[in-house]
């Protein structure tokens, strides 16, 4: 028994032992628990006669009860089984949303890298776009 448990142990037993002195102590009290005592037995003794003369209607009532819990755990039991498959497919599905996003992330790195590796862009603050069709010194000055 551990640490903790000792002192809970101790703690109740005193509790009990000053209650009881408290009782014991005080006449009014001593005739309440005394009554109390007395009602608790009779309706004690009251529901022993009455299971003893309908045992049958007691014995399929706790069966029939304990057929319902089990049912409802059986339930239970397979919701339970089937949140974890479907949480493991999830996991599969982030993993594959994983996956494309970093082959997405690397032909944008490769896009980018390449773009920057071109020459003769526009302006590279708007998304280095390639000039083309651009003359030379020279080129295009003739007359039509």
């Amino acid at each position: 028994m551990g640490k903790s448990s000792k002192i809970i142990v101790s703690g109740t037993v005193l509790g009990l032992l000053a209650g009881a002195a408290a009782v014991a102590s005080n006449e009014k009290a001593r005739h309440n628990v005394s009554r109390a005592a007395n009602t608790s037995t009779s309706q004690i003794k009251e529901l022993v006669t009455l299971v003893k003369e309908n045992r049958e209607a007691v014995m399929k009532n706790l069966q029939s009860s304990g057929n319902q819990i089990s049912d409802i755990m059986d339930r239970a039991s397979q919701d339970v089984k089937q949140l974890v498959d479907t949480s493991q497919k999830m996991k599969g599905h982030l993993d594959e949303v994983r996956s494309v996003l970093y082959n997405v992330g690397g032909e944008w790195k490769e896009l980018i890298d390449e773009a920057s590796q071109k020459t003769k862009h526009l302006d590279m603050k708007q998304g280095e776009v390639p000039i083309k069709n651009i003359p030379e010194q020279g080129e295009g000055t003739e007359k039509i």
